[in-house]
């Protein structure tokens, strides 16, 4: 009986967020919203499935651990759910953004809604200074960028290699990084899942770090640096 009513609260919970999207969809056409707005629409409705998230969680535990920065920063995460991309008002963070490609690029609504909130698309033709500019103007506006260095949600809940490009970008515009431990939310909703599944769950942003020394090798270290602590503070 359980499950069946935990089933129906998760679809629940999704209807009212895909029903918020659909019913904006038309304003984003018709530029209605400007991106600010946009953002802290999502941020309602994002806090609205978490909420119902927590309600069938076994334990639920929001921590920062030290202060935020209050300019731009990028905030590097684990990935294992499609929560990973839900989870971010529940610190407080209305002006959050993507840098995204793939599969939710390719979901209409969600496509377009990341594109109407300021996120960066990353083309296959992009450049690498054409990128840095995009996430310069973004951090100037004050704006935490969102980047999964995985570059996939993980099947096994285990935090595989991180990939580089993202702390180089750090280094290059010059923006502290914000290790990200999404703990319980790959158990919630694991990859190919849309019922949310009891779990404990911990979101935890760790202390902000400097970006390395600029280059190829310090962006590679800062990214081994940044996976270990996220390792450690989901081990704890």
């Amino acid at each position: 009986m359980r499950k069946v009513f935990v089933a129906l609260w998760t679809l629940s919970g999704f209807f009212v967020f895909g029903a918020s999207l659909v019913l904006l969809y038309p304003y984003l056409w018709l530029k209605k919203f400007d991106e600010k707005e946009v953002r802290h629409f999502f941020y309602l409705i994002s806090r609205t499935v978490m909420a119902m998230v927590r309600f069938v969680s076994k334990s639920y535990k929001v921590e920062i651990l030290g202060s935020l920065p209050s300019g731009g920063a990028l905030i590097a995460a684990n990935h294992s759910s499609i929560l990973d991309i839900l989870c971010w008002g529940e610190f407080g963070l209305k002006d959050v953004i993507f840098i995204s490609k793939g599969w939710p690029l390719k979901v209409p609504v969600m496509g377009k809604y990341l594109r109407s909130a300021g996120s960066i698309v990353l083309e296959d033709n992009v450049s690498v200074e054409n990128l840095k500019n995009e996430a310069q103007k973004a951090f100037d506006k004050g704006l935490k960028i969102v980047v999964f260095p995985e570059g996939t949600r993980s099947v096994d809940n285990k935090v595989h290699r991180f990939r580089s490009g993202a702390f180089l970008l750090a280094q290059e515009c010059n923006v502290p990084v914000i290790p990200a431990a999404l703990k319980g939310l790959g158990q919630a909703i694991p990859k190919h899942c849309v019922v949310v599944r009891p779990s404990d769950i911990k979101l935890t942003l760790l202390e902000a770090v400097a970006p390395f020394e600029k280059g190829d090798i310090s962006a590679l270290n800062m990214a081994k640096y940044v996976k270990n602590l996220i390792i450690k503070e989901l081990a704890r």
